[in-house]
Order: structure tokens, then C-alpha cells, then sequence
């Protein structure tokens, strides 16, 4: 089988959704399923799958406002997805507060916050 086959990687959909509700707060969960349906892909990702390569090329890098970062990965070696997210902390842990819809590409900052 193919390291770049999307099938490669077993779905874990409920150790996913236990990831999702661990690590992302709870009104941007409630946006998660509207986001899809607006873009026809997973906000998280902005894919609708994933593979071993793109998670050997994930990448989280500090932007310029406090609490915000750019997630990138690669999904062939060559075009790069970045997705803007917010954290915050919570607790003794850092949580995803707000993830920048398909449609906002690469913009980021509190105001896009609803």
C-alpha cells in the first residue's frame, strides 16, 4: 500500500472525536459541522483526508499576534495548506479557541472571531 494513499491511515473517528472535544473548545466544536457544510471539507485539515506524508510535514509556527499560529502540512511534498488558529489557555492546557474558516484563507487576527 502507499504511503500517500489517503486509506492508509485507519479511520479513528472516535478517538478523533475524543481529541476534537479535548483539544478545542467547546463553541468552535458546535461551528465544526456548519464550516464543513459551507466548504465540503474538514475546517481542521482543510482536506477531506489525510495520509502518513502530510503528517511528517506538519508544522506549527508563532504568528505575530498573541495566540495565534499558522498549521501547515504538505500533502505531496510540493503545495503547502496552512490554516490560521487561535489558542488559548485553559487550565494546565493549551486549547484551539478558533480555527479561520476555508473562505477567510490566510487571514488571521481576534476580529475574525464570532
Amino acid at each position: 500500500m502507499s504511503s500517500t494513499s489517503p486509506i492508509c491511515l485507519k479511520n479513528k473517528d472516535e478517538e478523533n472525536q475524543a481529541l476534537k472535544k479535548e483539544y478545542i473548545v467547546p463553541g468552535m466544536l458546535e461551528k465544526i459541522p456548519e464550516m464543513i457544510e459551507n466548504s465540503g471539507s474538514d475546517p481542521i485539515l482543510r482536506a477531506q483526508d489525510v495520509n502518513q506524508k502530510m503528517l511528517n510535514t506538519l508544522k506549527i509556527k508563532s504568528l505575530d499576534k498573541s495566540g495565534w499560529y499558522m498549521v501547515s502540512y504538505s500533502w505531496d511534498g510540493s503545495d503547502e495548506t496552512c490554516i490560521p488558529v487561535k489558542s488559548i489557555n485553559s487550565g494546565n492546557k493549551i486549547m484551539i479557541k478558533y480555527i479561520v474558516p476555508v473562505k477567510q484563507g490566510l487571514r488571521y487576527g481576534d476580529e475574525l472571531i464570532e
